[in-house]
């Protein structure tokens, strides 16, 4: 964006702390935003209309015990730092927005409800991302319930279609659901259209192409909200990379109805909805704390000859900021006997081979791509601890799977993270590997 785009105007109506330093220009208000806005999830759109002051302040006894009693003071705390601690502006028992889109849940007559759920994404991955494993774990639940058809989408030819015995085979692999294959039919009245993915593709084959062919066949759609990491880190992708991202969440935002994954990813989803305006009932829902079919451990495992192995399960990524956690562990090699596990597909090439360059520092490191669910399992049975030091989730699946092995996690201090840290993890700024380190050595 170049700055004849930059309503410099709202953006300093928005932020009494860029007033009242000094920034009052143009050019000021442009190159914070460019350093320091854009980073900290600041905008330079108006959107105090959604914006409910009074419910923030009231929701959170700590905000009136430090004075937060003004619009501009509670608006500035929730954008430097509510909606990453996952704090939100709305009432417990949620509404959309104060539009009535009448979004009822209704049967085929026969008790169940009619599901047509997109895997595509997930029937084409040979990897097992947070993404997968939460579209897994949610069609082998309505499988049992519903009258669930999975379909894939026929992008030139507009239509929904079949899968293929292949696409079954894919969805049963990594502790996946074990469903049936069923022929498409769209006879039945009030049908769901459910979209678990995010599709990051161009227009042509993109979500909003599959939302005009299910409202065509008289479907009410729900989507699940993830996140919007190209969006706040836009700095870590490249431009194509948040356009199409941005394509696709413009399309959610048509959605009758919106689930999050976590409160953080609701208060995320909501700053899209002010901005870009949207009539869907937004909830939040978060991930079930517990991981069915993969049995829980209740032992810790102790250090066995002063000997302490780490285990970190993420994508290999920028964000997920592999280098710092490899830096804090070479750090204290000379000090103590540590074995660091990596296992994570490769998502950026670039940033996986400076990952490399630093485990040839230290023959102790170890990194694992692809692994099976067993595979996987006995790595946390081995460690005996575990460190996730991405700095951005929607949730942090690897946290909450660190603590159902019985495993202690350090994690990232704010966000999903921290909503989701609960007894046995110790959260600090992950940004800086000297945190890192001290926490390990503690």
């Amino acid at each position: 964006m170049d700055a004849s785009q930059f309503d410099w105007k709202t953006y300093l109506e928005n932020y009494e702390d860029l007033r009242k330093g000094g920034i009052d220009t143009k050019d000021k208000a442009y190159n914070h935003w460019i350093i320091h806005g854009q980073k900290e999830g600041r905008t330079y759109k108006k959107i105090y209309p959604n914006f409910d002051w009074v419910t923030y302040v009231q929701n959170y006894p700590d905000l009136q015990a430090a004075g937060v009693n003004t619009m501009e003071k509670a608006y500035s705390h929730w954008i430097a730092y509510g909606q990453r601690e996952g704090r939100t502006y709305s009432k417990p028992n949620y509404v959309n927005n104060g539009v009535n889109n009448n979004v009822n849940v209704t049967d085929n007559g026969n008790g169940e409800i009619n599901i047509i759920c997109y895997v595509g994404e997930t029937c084409n991955s040979n990897f097992n991302t947070g993404i997968q494993r939460v579209v897994k774990l949610l069609i082998k639940y309505l499988d049992k319930k519903c009258n669930l058809q999975l379909v894939k989408f026929d992008f030139k030819e507009s239509r929904f279609i079949d899968l293929t015995s292949n696409d079954i085979n894919n969805l049963r692999k990594f502790s996946g659901a074990d469903i049936t294959n069923k022929k498409l039919d769209l006879t039945f009245k009030n049908k769901w259209f459910l979209m678990p993915e995010s599709i990051v593709r161009p227009l042509e084959s993109s979500t909003q192409k599959i939302f005009i062919e299910a409202r065509r066949n008289q479907m009410k759609i729900v989507s699940i909200f993830f996140d919007d990491i190209p969006y706040k880190l836009n700095s870590m992708f490249p431009k194509e990379a948040i356009d199409l991202f941005m394509i696709h969440l413009k399309s959610v935002l048509t959605s009758d109805l919106i689930l999050t994954i976590s409160n953080y990813s609701y208060g995320r989803i909501l700053i899209h909805s002010g901005i870009y305006g949207s009539n869907s009932l937004i909830l939040p829902c978060p991930l079930p704390e517990e991981f069915p079919g993969i049995p829980r451990t209740f032992e810790y495992k102790d250090l066995l000859n002063n000997k302490c192995n780490i285990l970190c399960v993420s994508t290999i990524e920028p964000r997920k900021n592999q280098i710092s956690l490899i830096k804090a562990v070479n750090s204290l090699k000379d000090k103590y006997n540590i074995e660091l596990t990596l296992v994570g597909m490769v998502v950026n090439e670039s940033y996986y081979n400076d990952v490399m360059s630093l485990i040839s520092l230290n023959s102790n490191i170890k990194l694992h791509k692809i692994v099976n669910d067993d595979e996987l399992r006995n790595f946390y049975l081995n460690a005996n601890l575990t460190v996730y030091p991405s700095i951005e989730e929607g949730y942090g699946l690897p946290i909450l799977e660190s603590i159902w092995n019985c495993r202690p996690c350090i994690c990232m201090n704010y966000g999903s993270m921290a909503e989701n840290a609960i007894a046995g993890c110790l959260k600090i700024d992950c940004n800086n590997y000297v945190n890192i380190a001290n926490a390990i050595e503690k």
